[in-house]
């Protein structure tokens, strides 16, 4: 890192370019951290320093003190100003000193992320100071770094006038990278706002904890964030760490289903993630022994990472197979954080252009694995759907050429039963002698033809979810359709003791449709009217043509009424509003269902209005293209 000193002098000159001082530098470590400025300032000490061979000398964590020392000549007639800029803003405590205006000792300046009343002479994330070389002079500076984080020296020399100049040009690249950052966290959030599922929100959090930790280290934490606070930078590099390897190890779980596919992977994930949480607390006690914790993991699950890539690359998933690149990827640049934090790579732009550069990739490339992911999931949901819909649509045929077979099958003998008792009841034959058994016959004729009903429900319930119903459409005189329709049910309705009426409009236009399924619907829906309205109620059928130029009906009634939650079940094969009413009234559930579907074959709506112990009103709704 460095080689015996022979001291180097900078030349400085108005309008000069930047320089970098770190290739020029003498450094001194003080082991003991006792040795002031008086001390190294000393002629007996000059020789103890050594010159720095690269361009950055990175210590990494150091329990010594390290002092550096640069001599800047100036041989022109007049003073000449320049700034003095610390390029590694993580150092906890930073000491410039410069020769005092009055000629002897030296004057104290300070700054470093855990330095309370920081006396930079230009604010910033980097420590700035401008000095005053005087003509025909060579003039000496010393710094001190000493702290529990990382000490690098990186310095650099501006002309005053170009520093400013280059400042207002030039184009910080973190911007964009904190953008990419911030996009990537909001992109992998909104997934996770639509599709609720937390491996989005793991990642969302993995990238604002990348964005957090070089937010730190490149000191915009410490310079913008918590200017005022000592403690921040370093618990916030530590918590960011935390952070980024239990969201990393935790979303690689969750999003590659280790569990089921790699058990033990998914063991040492598990490891990661409760070490993550130990190194947490221990940064709370001792900074650098989280941090050699949290990089020997880093390391560590660099060979996982290999092991987990030859595992996707062989699966036969698209997505898996690109999770490994960006996986590989990802863990080779953040393998290479920890050798330049120790000091083994020197601390520099190429290695922060690196990091931005490939971290915002691994942003781009895991939003494309996302699409990936979320296009092969779809997929597949499309093809599970497409199956269970071909096993419904199967299911469904069957169990239609099933009842459609039985109920041929029971309707024959039915009608036979049917017959005899007519033929008993009747007294075809000769008198029975018995009227009791005359009572039995009507009583047997009863329940055949409500099972013969049942029976021609199922029949026309199959046919119609078979596809095999067609309309017979024609023009429909709707008045004479109502007059059809109540003569069919007021028997019942008197029966019942009900009052049965009918309001219609003036002039009815024509309706066209197939007159004997819409006169099924009416007489059905008359018929659930009669049957669930108490004696002593009425039953009403109203016909209208709206304004927009509908036809409407309405059948209402003043029966138990339907609650909310029921009226869409009810509408389906083999419903009723509850049990209890199954049991007092007759029928299996399939006349709404039958007439839902002939009202859709005509484009219809049918609408249900009721309310608890007030009533019930079917309304039905044809389109105006069927009015003649």
């Amino acid at each position: 890192m460095a080689s015996a000193s022979v001291r180097a002098t900078t030349v400085v000159e108005t309008g000069g370019t930047t320089k970098s001082l770190t290739e020029r530098l003498d450094i001194l470590k003080d082991s003991s951290e006792k040795l002031g400025i008086a001390e190294v300032s000393e002629p007996a000490m000059q020789a103890h320093f050594v010159a720095v061979d690269g361009k950055s000398s990175n210590m990494g964590f150091s329990r010594a003190a390290w002092w550096g020392r640069f001599t800047l000549h100036n041989p022109g007639a007049t003073a000449v100003d320049q700034i003095v800029e610390f390029g590694f803003p993580t150092i906890d405590r930073l000491e410039f000193y410069r020769p005092s205006l009055t000629g002897t000792g030296f004057q104290q300046q300070l700054a470093g992320d855990s330095v309370v009343g920081r006396s930079v002479d230009i604010p910033g994330r980097n420590a700035l100071f401008r000095v005053t070389v005087p003509p025909h002079a060579d003039v000496t500076y010393y710094v001190r770094l000493s702290g529990d984080s990382i000490l690098a020296f990186d310095v650099s020399l501006h002309d005053v006038e170009t520093f400013y100049v280059e400042l207002s040009r030039s184009y910080d690249p973190s911007i964009l990278f904190f953008g990419i950052i911030l996009a990537a966290a909001f992109y992998s959030f909104a997934i996770f706002a639509i599709v609720r599922d937390s491996e989005y929100l793991l990642f969302s959090i993995l990238v604002i904890g990348v964005g957090g930790y070089f937010s730190s280290i490149w000191g915009y934490m410490s310079a913008y964030v918590l200017p005022e606070t000592t403690w921040a930078a370093n618990f916030v590099i530590s918590a960011c760490n935390c952070l980024i390897l239990f969201s990393l190890t935790r979303f690689t779980r969750l999003f590659l289903h280790l569990a089921v596919y790699a058990p033990k992977l998914d063991l040492l994930c598990r490891i990661f993630e409760k070490l993550s949480v130990l190194v947490l607390l221990i940064s709370l006690v001792d900074f650098r022994l989280a941090h050699s914790l949290m990089f020997a993991s880093v390391i560590f699950g660099f060979f996982g990472s290999l092991a987990l890539s030859l595992i996707l690359w062989r699966n036969k998933q698209k997505y898996r197979k690109l999770f490994s690149l960006s996986w590989l990827y990802f863990c080779g640049v953040l393998i290479l954080v920890p050798f330049e934090r120790f000091g083994v790579l020197p601390w520099g732009e190429f290695y922060q252009s690196l990091f931005r550069i490939s971290f915002a990739l691994i942003c781009m490339m895991f939003a494309v694995l996302f699409a990936e992911k979320y296009r092969h999931l779809t997929q597949l949901k499309e093809k599970e759907l497409s199956e269970a819909r071909d096993v419904a649509i199967a299911a469904s045929k069957a169990k239609s050429r099933f009842l459609a077979m039985m109920s041929h099958e029971l309707r024959t003998p039915l009608n036979a039963v049917i017959g005899f008792a007519d033929i008993l009841r009747l007294e075809t034959l000769g008198r029975i002698g018995n009227p009791k058994y005359m009572e039995y016959a009507q009583d047997i004729k009863d329940s055949g033809s409500n099972l013969l009903s049942t029976i021609n429900d199922l029949l026309e319930i199959s046919r119609i979810e078979a596809g095999q119903v067609e309309l017979d459409e024609g023009p429909i005189v709707v008045s004479d359709l109502i007059r059809r329709c109540l003569r069919i049910v007021t028997p019942r309705a008197t029966e019942r003791g009900l009052v049965l009426e009918s309001v219609l409009e003036d002039h009815l236009p024509v309706l066209i449709g197939d007159e004997a399924r819409i006169q099924q619907v009416l007489i059905n829906l008359l018929h659930n009217a009669i049957k669930f309205t108490p004696p002593g109620g009425r039953v009403r059928l109203q016909v209208s043509v709206t304004t927009e130029g509908e036809y409407y009906f309405a059948i209402s009634d003043t029966g138990i009424g339907i609650a909310e939650t029921d009226r869409a079940r009810i509408l389906e094969p083999f419903t009723q509003v509850d049990s209890h009413l199954t049991r007092r009234h007759d029928g299996a559930g399939l006349g709404l269902a039958i007439a839902k579907s002939i009202l859709d074959l005509h484009d219809a709506a049918l609408e249900i209005v009721s309310e608890i112990g007030q009533g019930t009103t079917f309304g039905i709704l044809f389109p105006r293209q069927r009015i003649e």
